[in-house]
């Protein structure tokens, strides 16, 4: 059974703090922008990002999409060339339902082979892991972490789904 989490409104974000782990950007290893180099089935990979965006081109049918998401370095890029995967029209539904395993699936190879980045996952114990992107209300929670809104799990403007993953990869 997933642990509940408390839905407190804390008066600070210091306060917060002590119950979230507020990530966004590249540099935080949580993100899926971050650096950290895995393999699956052979395949190398330099981010998280580029994982989930080679599997949705694959899943898409779009080889091309794919090996050009290989070859990138830039995960920004990576991102963009996701999003413009042919036969999204054919696919994208069923994506929808299988991205999440996927983004997990991604993180618990980037953790799992990179031993100081699982030190710093595994030192979230206790505390719930939040994307606290502004611009993404699927994988992040729709505000950043300074917004008062932020720091009451039940006001957030998002779904907070790689944090999610996350802690289910740290679990």
């Amino acid at each position: 059974m997933a642990k509940e989490y408390n839905t407190t409104t804390y008066g600070s974000l210091r306060e917060a703090e002590e119950h979230f782990v507020y990530f966004w950007k590249k540099d935080s290893c949580f993100s899926q922008w971050y650096p950290s180099r895995f393999v699956d089935d052979g395949d190398s990979f330099d981010c998280a990002e580029q994982y989930m965006m080679y599997k949705k081109a694959l899943f898409c049918k779009d080889n091309e999409a794919a090996l050009k998401i290989r070859q990138c370095k830039d995960p920004e890029q990576m991102k963009k060339l996701g999003r413009s995967v042919k036969n999204w029209n054919l696919y994208g539904h069923i994506w929808e339902d299988c991205c999440y395993d996927i983004v997990k699936t991604g993180n618990l190879l980037k953790f799992a082979q990179n031993p100081v980045l699982k030190a710093k996952l595994l030192s979230t114990v206790g505390k719930e892991l939040v994307e606290a992107s502004p611009y993404d209300q699927k994988w992040g929670i729709g505000l950043p972490k300074e917004n008062g809104l932020a720091w009451n799990k039940s006001t957030w403007q998002g779904q907070n789904l790689l944090g999610q993953a996350l802690t289910e990869v740290r679990n």
